[in-house]
């Protein structure tokens, strides 16, 4: 892929007045699963050519570090969303950008023309994949709305981003108050995660409303597969500790970990420190997530406790 290419991957509507569901897929650029889930799903709209209600519009995130295979350039892309964030970088001058401001000034202003259309109501969908093994979910805040959407896929919910990681696409959907998800497929380069990203795609465009059949998709089989892929968890979890990396920390996931996994108190997860030797261990029996087996990042791993999704 060149750095060169459009940021859009695809755009689809029948011309008919409904729902938006706006989605980015790399905005961390090594994981490449949702660019390909969502060119799958385009091509197979543009193939069928279906009547929807509304409109499908398909962003990639971070076009530079998708390039080289890398998380970020500069800094986390998705640290950068926050209200304030967001003020400040439009304030700035544009050449003092680095690299993810460039990628989030232009990424902005193509999700802002998006807004700008008439839609019956907007949920942005942000597809995401992890460092560690472990099965799909979404990542969303507290708000009734989002647990609802959340509910119209077959996946664990996680709750708590918010109060432990400030700026993630949550923080700007929160403040425009509409609807996102963040949705984890699973491993960064296994297979199945485009499978999870692109029957997710599928199924929320059903729950909005676009269409309720549709000929050559077969969306009971996806959902029978989401639903196999995450048989026996529970449907959702609250984050209660995040492992932050320090600066200049050398840190270093104990191999063999994936997200959902029982961990019990005083359990060896992870070797940290300026030394790289100082041992981390559980401080509590919980279910670990997304455990960083990559280079870059300032989340070593997070905690979570079972919790319930409104009714």
């Amino acid at each position: 892929m060149s750095a060169a290419q459009s940021r859009r991957i695809g755009a689809y509507d029948s011309g008919r007045r409904g729902p938006l569901l706006l989605v980015t897929a790399a905005v961390h650029g090594n994981e490449p699963a949702g660019v390909e889930a969502l060119r799958r799903v385009f091509d197979a709209l543009e193939r069928l050519q279906p009547r929807i209600q509304g409109r499908i519009v398909g962003l990639i995130g971070n076009r530079s570090a998708l390039e080289r295979g890398v998380r970020f350039i500069d800094i986390d892309l998705n640290r950068l969303w926050s209200a304030r964030a967001v003020r400040a970088l439009l304030a700035a001058d544009p050449a003092a950008d680095n690299s993810e401001q460039r990628e989030q000034r232009e990424l902005l202003a193509e999700m802002e023309r998006e807004l700008a259309q008439p839609a019956s109501e907007v949920l942005h969908l942000d597809l995401h994949s992890t460092s560690g093994g472990g099965p799909p979910f979404t990542v969303l805040d507290g708000r009734i709305a989002n647990q609802r959407v959340a509910q119209c896929l077959p996946v664990p919910a996680i709750l708590g981003l918010l109060k432990n990681v400030e700026g993630t696409v949550l923080d700007f959907a929160a403040a425009r108050e509409f609807p996102c998800l963040v949705l984890e497929g699973g491993q960064n380069e296994a297979p199945q995660t485009v499978y999870h990203h692109e029957a997710a795609l599928w199924l929320l465009m059903q729950s909005m409303g676009m269409f309720e059949e549709l000929e050559g998709v077969d969306l009971k089989a996806m959902r029978e597969r989401l639903e196999r892929s995450v048989k026996g968890l529970p449907p959702a979890v609250e984050i209660c500790l995040r492992y932050h990396i320090a600066d200049g920390e050398r840190f270093t996931m104990l191999p063999g970990f994936e997200s959902f996994q029982a961990v019990r108190q005083g359990q060896l997860l992870a070797l940290g420190g300026k030394s790289g030797m100082r041992e981390i261990r559980c401080p509590l029996g919980s279910i670990l997530l997304m455990p960083r087996y990559q280079g870059q990042g300032a989340d070593g791993f997070f905690l979570a406790r079972i919790v319930d999704l409104v009714a």
